[in-house]
């Protein structure tokens, strides 16, 4: 059965993962409202973001090492980069393939 790897966690590390995707929402939204032109566009960089952020949260635990997964700072990046990297590389596919 598939479990979150956050819910593996202790105490407050568990509550970390989703407070750093929702510090990145933002400037998820921001780039995808300035960098790309038109709604779907816009849309697919939201969204894509999105589905990574769940797709990592239900990774199973030895993808990270321990350090990662057992500490407050580890889950907050594991929330926080991957959707940002995603969006970035979205809008640079975008901008590179829609003049």
């Amino acid at each position: 059965m598939l479990s979150p790897r956050t819910a593996y966690a202790h105490g407050e590390e568990a509550l970390f993962f989703p407070v750093g995707f929702l510090f990145a929402l933002p400037f998820i939204a921001l780039l995808a409202w300035l960098a790309v032109r038109g709604w779907i566009a816009r849309m697919t960089v939201v969204a894509l973001p999105i589905a990574i952020t769940v797709g990592v949260g239900f990774l199973p635990g030895p993808f990270f090492p321990n350090w990662f997964r057992y500490t407050a700072e580890g889950n907050f990046v594991a929330g926080l980069a991957p959707p940002l990297v995603v969006a970035i590389v979205v809008v640079l596919a975008f901008r590179r393939c829609i003049p």
